[in-house]
């Protein structure tokens, strides 16, 4: 669930460590739902294989996708979806939790 947040250079690039890794993991596992896709998305994204990850955000009507996919990160947004990067997520939590 958290396994690329533990990668060092993931670690180094966005300044985690292994607290904000659990914290993500304990998050995703109390908060996480199991959606059915229920969108369709067709040459919204630069490569068509990230699509379907566009479908299940819509799908799931998420508030964030995390990606660090700079190219949809371009995007801004979907559908309601607004599209941020692990390091954008974070801060967002930590604003929240405030």
């Amino acid at each position: 669930m958290t396994r690329v947040l533990g990668y060092p250079r993931i670690q180094r690039k966005y300044h985690i460590g292994p607290l904000e890794i659990e914290r993500v993991r304990l998050l995703l596992q109390q908060e996480a739902l199991l959606t059915p896709l229920t969108a369709e998305v067709h040459g919204v994204a630069t490569h068509p294989e990230d699509d379907p990850i566009l479908a299940t955000a819509v799908s799931g009507n998420a508030e964030y996708l995390v990606t660090g996919d700079d190219k949809l990160q371009r995007l801004g947004s979907y559908q309601g979806v607004t599209i941020v990067s692990p390091r954008q997520f974070l801060d967002i939590l930590v604003r929240q939790s405030a």
